[in-house]
C-alpha cells in the first residue's frame, strides 16, 4: 500500500505544480496584455501632444529639443520626396537627367549626400559601403 501511496502523492504533486505553471502563463499573459495597451497609450498621447507642438503650444527645454529633432527629420523627409518626384518626373519625361553629381552618392542611413569614396556619412557618422 505505501507504494501506491507514494504514488498518489506525486501525481498530486505534478498537478499542483502543473495548476501552478499554467496559472502563472494566464498572469504572464494578462500582464503582457496590460504593457501593449501602455505602449498604444504612450503612442496616442505624444501624438496628441506633437500635434499641440504643431499648433504652437510652447513647452519646456527638453521636449523643445526632442521637437526641433522631429522638425529635422520633416524636413529631410519633405527633401528626399521632392527629390523622389523630381525623378519620377524625368523618368516619366524621358529625360536623362540626373539630379546627384558625378561621384556622390546618398547615406543609406539618413539620406544625406556623401562623395562616393566616403567611408563614413559626414551627417549621421554611419559606414558607407
Amino acid at each position: 500500500m505505501a507504494f501506491f501511496d507514494k504514488l498518489n502523492g506525486i501525481a498530486q504533486s505534478v498537478g499542483e505544480k502543473t495548476s501552478n505553471a499554467i496559472e502563472s502563463g494566464k498572469l504572464s499573459l494578462k500582464i503582457n496584455g496590460e504593457e501593449k495597451k501602455i505602449a498604444a497609450a504612450v503612442v496616442k498621447l505624444g501624438e496628441l501632444f506633437l500635434a499641440r507642438l504643431d499648433a504652437g503650444e510652447a513647452a519646456d527645454e527638453e521636449t523643445m529639443a526632442v521637437y526641433s529633432e522631429i522638425i529635422g527629420c520633416r524636413e529631410v523627409i519633405a527633401a528626399t520626396q521632392e527629390e523622389l518626384e523630381n525623378l519620377k518626373a524625368a523618368k516619366e519625361s524621358g529625360a536623362e537627367s540626373r539630379t546627384v553629381e558625378e561621384g556622390t552618392k546618398f547615406c543609406t542611413a539618413c539620406g544625406a549626400k556623401v562623395s562616393a569614396d566616403a567611408r563614413f556619412c559626414p551627417e549621421c557618422g554611419k559606414p558607407q559601403q
